[in-house]
């Protein structure tokens, strides 16, 4: 893990970095060189969602229109723990959905919402 003082970085980002295209891997780099950056990026409104999760509190943030950064805080540091392309995310949405029973519709290009079928579809 890359350390800078209030901000660490995974090497999961590391290695996403290397396989990105370099207007991407500039993108993520401009926002995580240091905790300075990456907390005015975080405060451009609409580029930051807080996720739905059971435990520590994990962020998502919109680095570029294809490209988001997962992140958590503990304390003062920051914790860059993933960056992951918005197709896969999509991927990833439609498994869950189908796991559920659920439908994934595409609105607005990029959103992705879940929902079930109605009951009087059903038969």
């Amino acid at each position: 893990m890359a350390k800078t003082k209030g901000l660490e970085v995974d090497r999961r980002v590391g290695i996403a970095l290397s396989v990105l295209p370099s207007f991407q891997k500039h993108a993520v780099e401009r926002v995580i060189r240091s905790p300075r950056s990456f907390e005015t990026a975080a405060a451009m409104p609409g580029r930051v969602q807080q996720m739905a999760t059971s435990g520590q509190p994990l962020y998502k943030m919109r680095v570029s229109p294809s490209l988001h950064l997962f992140y958590t805080m503990v304390g003062d540091t920051i914790y860059v723990v993933d960056v992951v392309e918005r197709a896969t995310l999509n991927h990833f949405a439609g498994r869950k959905a189908a796991k559920k029973g659920t439908k994934v519709i595409a609105k607005s290009g990029a959103k992705v919402v879940a929902k079930k079928p109605s009951d009087s579809l059903k038969k």
